[in-house]
């Protein structure tokens, strides 16, 4: 999603899940939007990459697009009426394995059912 479009869709959307992801490198960025898309069945998740050019380009933060908050960057949230309200880690790193972010974030995706 552009920049530009994220702080509006954050206000306008009574419920919005974000990808946040933070690379330069386009496969390490691909493998972040692919492990949550291959689990995440039941809400609708919009991705924003903190190093895109579009960020870079304007001397933008995540917060000048409206995502703030701890742990912000290679995550999932959950934004109530624009408000964050959970988040999980999508990063590798902080997992003993792909198949517990697997899960994490499968359960992430339940409990929104």
């Amino acid at each position: 999603m552009e920049p530009q479009e994220m702080e509006e869709y954050l206000e306008e959307n009574e419920e919005a899940f974000v990808l946040t992801t933070q690379t330069e490198d386009e496969e390490e960025h691909q493998e972040a939007v692919n492990i949550v898309d291959e689990n995440i069945d039941n809400i609708s998740v919009k991705e924003i990459n903190a190093q895109s050019e579009q960020m870079l380009d304007n001397d933008l933060l995540l917060e000048d697009v409206g995502i703030d908050g701890p742990s912000v960057f290679n995550s999932l949230s959950y934004y109530e009426n624009g408000d964050l309200e959970e988040r999980i880690s999508v990063s590798e790193v902080d997992y003993d394995s792909e198949d517990a972010l697997a899960s994490e974030i499968q359960n992430f995706d339940h409990s929104f059912e």
